[in-house]
């Protein structure tokens, strides 16, 4: 199981590169099925490395589609209101939450005269996990 989780903890770090690629309608049914067979609340309180991945992958596809990713539900039953739903609900509003912080962030940042880069946590993760001493130091 830890190798299945790793191999697709990798995927998820490079989604962007082949999310052309991928069925995202099919993936989302999917990942409901997932939380319809576990359901999220049979685990409160005790770590679920399978549920984790997934709200990764969920935010993974939330900042590369952003809102459009509602669109990809037609597999999943919304009229009841599935799980999948309310932790695309909390990721839209954590994204927005996030966006809102860095641009007060970077507002007053710059009424001080600073010059601020936001960076995403993809390029972060990537410098980190560089090979390159230069590029980790960043």
């Amino acid at each position: 199981v830890d190798g299945v989780l790793r191999c697709l903890l990798d995927m998820t770090r490079r989604m962007e590169e082949y999310i052309g690629e991928l069925s995202i309608d099919i993936l989302m049914r999917d990942i409901h099925s997932f939380l319809v067979a576990h359901p999220p609340s049979q685990y409160r309180g005790r770590e679920f490395r399978p549920l984790r991945l997934l709200k990764t992958v969920l935010n993974e596809l939330v900042r590369l589609r952003g809102d459009d990713i509602r669109g990809h539900l037609t597999l999943v039953p919304v009229e009841s209101n599935p799980t999948l739903c309310s932790y695309l609900d909390l990721v839209f509003k954590q994204h927005a939450k996030k966006d809102r912080d860095a641009r007060e962030a970077a507002e007053q940042a710059q009424g001080q005269g600073e010059v601020v880069e936001l960076r995403s946590i993809a390029e972060i993760f990537e410098d980190i996990a560089s090979k390159d001493i230069a590029q980790a130091k960043k």
